[in-house]
């Protein structure tokens, strides 16, 4: 009796420890899986992996060809989420790998809303490819999405819940994805929520408010801000709110910044960076340069615009070039002698150039300028 007895608690305590460690929800796609759907408008040809047939959904925009407008979905069928949030694992995500190219098209996982009978977004995939090896699937890389709280969800929302990916080319001739099977997991939210929403206002040439949104029982945060690139350790300073003012910076400085939750002896994990830009103070002597920095290039296909004013009324603008180098005939700078595109240009003797840009442009490696500004305003 004695060892039976023996037996029978350590049979129980293996019980024990299988349920606590329990994950209640991890279930894989499992494609090719005829359970999922995919619908949508779509050119047939640009569909050449259907994941209810094959091991992954990959759809080739270039394939579908020009003038073909392209809205595709890959759709789960119904997973119940309702022992999970029961459980207190409230905290749904999704990991699987992709490969995706864009040009102007989104690629995103949206989740269905059984009370409203429509899809909601879950997350936005961005593009992680240059080249075509999404035709073939090479090349894909490791995402686990943003977790979705369910902990809010009605019965039906629970009960009713499904996801997909749907792909939106936006009337364009893009390129295209593969995404991998993917696999749904639910967890437990941590004790102390990461802060989102990070970002910054009022900028001035020396100083920026850094805000952030927290939540839960949050008590005080850890603040880490350098410039751009600086090798983050990990460590910052306690501050009680968001937001908090930064002073002390210096003009025409991109600045990164990191944030972490603390809520009594429990922290959140660090978040960010997040890149700002403090602006220029020209008259004080910073230069101005076009998006490619002191020692970069331009991009193509863009158009910016920079308004330079005085600090004080009745002072003007002397804008002097020291460097100038703009593609001839087909790129142009416009000088406007006010604080709007709508001023009167400056203009150049330049016409149109080949890339229909307007007359009055400046281009070429020549100096242009010095420039006067004389408007009011």
């Amino acid at each position: 009796m004695k060892l039976n007895f023996t037996c029978l608690l350590t049979l129980l305590f293996s019980v024990c420890i299988f349920t606590t460690n329990a994950q209640i929800l991890n279930q894989p796609a499992a494609w090719p899986n005829a359970s999922w759907t995919v619908s949508g408008t779509y050119t047939a040809a640009g569909l050449v992996n259907d994941p209810t047939s094959v091991s992954t959904f990959l759809f080739d925009d270039d394939l579908a060809g020009n003038g073909s407008t392209d809205d595709i979905s890959a759709e789960s069928p119904i997973i119940d989420l309702t022992a999970a949030n029961a459980g207190g694992e409230s905290w749904v995500s999704l990991a699987s790998s992709y490969v995706y190219r864009e040009i102007s098209g989104s690629l995103n996982i949206e989740y269905w809303d059984a009370d409203a009978g429509m899809y909601v977004a879950w997350e936005s995939i961005s593009a992680n490819s240059t080249n075509t090896d999404y035709q073939i699937c090479n090349g894909q890389a490791a995402f686990t999405s943003i977790p979705l709280d369910i902990g809010g969800f009605t019965g039906t929302q629970l009960s009713g819940f499904k996801y997909r990916f749907n792909y939106n080319d936006a009337g364009g001739w893009n390129w295209g994805f593969c995404m991998a099977s993917p696999v749904i997991t639910s967890a437990a939210p941590p004790s102390c929520l990461d802060p989102i929403n990070l970002g910054v206002a009022n900028l001035s040439p020396t100083g920026a408010d850094l805000m952030w949104t927290g939540s839960g029982t949050v008590v005080s945060y850890n603040l880490a801000l350098d410039t751009a690139g600086f090798v983050f350790t990990g460590s910052g300073t306690s501050v009680l709110a968001s937001p908090y003012a930064a002073s002390g910076l210096m003009s025409g400085t991109a600045y990164d910044f990191y944030v972490q939750s603390v809520c009594g002896p429990d922290s959140s994990n660090w978040v960010g960076p997040f890149t700002f830009s403090t602006p220029a103070d020209y008259c004080a002597g910073d230069k101005f340069y076009d998006t490619g920095g002191a020692n970069g290039n331009y991009s193509s296909n863009e158009t910016t615009v920079t308004t330079i004013c005085p600090d004080n009324p009745g002072d003007v603008i002397l804008a002097t070039f020291t460097a100038f180098d703009i593609e001839t005939n087909w790129d142009a700078l416009y000088v406007f002698d006010g604080a709007s595109t709508a001023s009167p240009l400056i203009a150049s003797a330049n016409g149109p150039t080949q890339s229909n840009f307007p007359a009055g442009g400046y281009y070429g490696t020549s100096n242009p300028g010095p420039f006067v500004s004389t408007d009011a305003s």
